[in-house]
């Protein structure tokens, strides 16, 4: 299976101070034509594609895309803000046309962090709406997953464990996924204070783990180094690699239709990549791991229990 990464515009209601695009001129309406993205989904047979942005969810053709997408054996996930799932027709327009799975940020159980982090008023309550939908149709029956996202920052992080254990409780999603972002680049100084230092403080994600574990709540980490985890914890990391033997390479298409093929060389195993991974983000890590030997030690030791 290939991962095939689509972006569909840039076009976004939110202005994530995380963001990695530079909220430049350039990119504020872009977005490619609907017969463009057809042609890139023409290509796929049994892939798992990932719609993305921008929000994808601002296209009004976006029904089509994913009704395209989700024939020839595909799978397709849909990356959003979740605030447009506050109208409930038009989530189910879509899982109508197919989609299921949706990935949705949420920063912080306390709206006016999360507010702060997306810059934009009211994103919080948007989004909760928007996913408090997705809760409802899965206890009418409906076959939809959901994984919400809570990318780490020095706003957020303190209280990462209240925050995983409010998603849990309200959202009930399949998957909590912690991501440590990369900082460098993207808009000059609006990054530079927002990296936090794991390594020097780690019990809030030790603590959001446990909780994790203690709920029942599947959790997945992604651009954590798991040499800043220890011997202590063995067991969690094993149970955290990622899987990839089925990805047999990473495609991506640009706003501007320009494609790039990364071949995935993941083990089908534990091994000692440095970095955590799982399937929303493996294209952006794929090639460029690098390995520490001291891990083996680790790994092998959990694997063992």
């Amino acid at each position: 299976m290939r991962a095939v990464f689509i972006n569909t515009g840039y076009a976004c209601s939110l202005n994530c101070l995380t963001c990695p695009v530079s909220r430049g001129a350039h990119r504020e309406y872009a977005q490619p034509e609907l017969q463009v993205l057809l042609s890139h989904i023409n290509e796929c047979r049994n892939d798992q594609i990932y719609l993305a942005g921008g929000d994808p969810a601002l296209r009004e053709d976006l029904p089509q895309i994913i009704e395209a997408a989700s024939m020839n054996g595909n799978q397709v996930s849909l990356y959003t803000s979740g605030m447009r799932l506050m109208d409930r027709q038009f989530l189910l327009t879509l899982t109508g046309a197919g989609l299921k799975h949706i990935s949705v940020p949420l920063f912080s159980h306390i709206p006016g962090v999360h507010d702060g982090i997306t810059q934009t008023k009211t994103s919080f309550l948007r989004t909760s709406e928007g996913l408090r939908n997705i809760l409802y149709l899965r206890k009418g029956g409906c076959e939809v997953d959901v994984e919400i996202s809570i990318t780490i920052t020095s706003l957020n992080y303190a209280a990462l464990p209240q925050t995983v254990a409010h998603i849990a409780a309200e959202f009930m999603p399949k998957k909590v996924i912690i991501v440590q972002p990369d900082v460098h680049g993207g808009t000059p100084g609006r990054q530079s204070n927002l990296r936090v230092d794991i390594r020097s403080n780690i019990q809030p994600l030790l603590q959001a783990i446990e909780l994790c574990e203690h709920v029942g709540q599947d959790v997945s980490l992604a651009g954590i180094p798991l040499c800043w985890m220890n011997n202590a914890h063995a067991d969690v990391l094993v149970q955290m690699l990622y899987n990839s033997s089925n990805v047999t390479e990473v495609v991506r298409y640009g706003i501007s239709s320009e494609k790039m093929v990364v071949p995935t060389t993941l083990h089908s195993g534990p091994c000692s990549h440095c970095t955590m991974t799982d399937c929303c983000s493996v294209s952006c890590k794929a090639g460029s791991f690098r390995e520490h030997e001291h891990l083996s030690a680790i790994v092998s030791k959990g694997a063992a229990k």
